[in-house]
């Protein structure tokens, strides 16, 4: 509809809002570095506003904060692991740069998971006998 019932061209309107969007995200994204940061600024405040909300309905006893935060931790090494990977491909000049930093993520997070589902597999199976 447009004229005098709707003066602004809906479609126009939208693309000049998700062209806005695209802009601003790739001015905020557009380094590793601050993707990193991102997503360690994420995660804490997660751990600082978003744990101690969901336990608002539990009783003291409960355990529910240390379990998310532990949950948490574990998305957390996963994220920066597959950051690490995605940010070699979306960033090949930094990479070749600054590649030891990435190597460093990709070694550390990836000995965590490794060591996590060591310790995972092993108790899966010697619960099976």
């Amino acid at each position: 509809m447009s004229g005098i019932l709707w003066p602004i061209d809906s479609k126009m309107e939208f693309d000049r809002c998700e062209i806005g969007i695209m802009k601003n995200a790739k001015k905020l994204i557009n380094s590793p570095g601050k993707i990193y940061g991102i997503s360690f600024i994420a995660f804490f405040l997660f751990c600082l506003i978003g744990i101690p909300i969901i336990n608002m309905g539990h009783s003291d006893g409960e355990q529910i904060p240390l379990v998310m935060l532990v949950y948490a931790g574990y998305v957390m090494i996963i994220l920066l692991f597959i950051l690490s990977i995605l940010t070699s491909f979306m960033f090949r000049g930094w990479f070749k740069k600054y590649w030891f930093i990435n190597l460093i993520i990709m070694v550390f997070t990836g000995y965590v998971l490794i060591s996590y589902l060591y310790v995972l597999i092993s108790y899966l199976i010697d619960r099976s006998f």
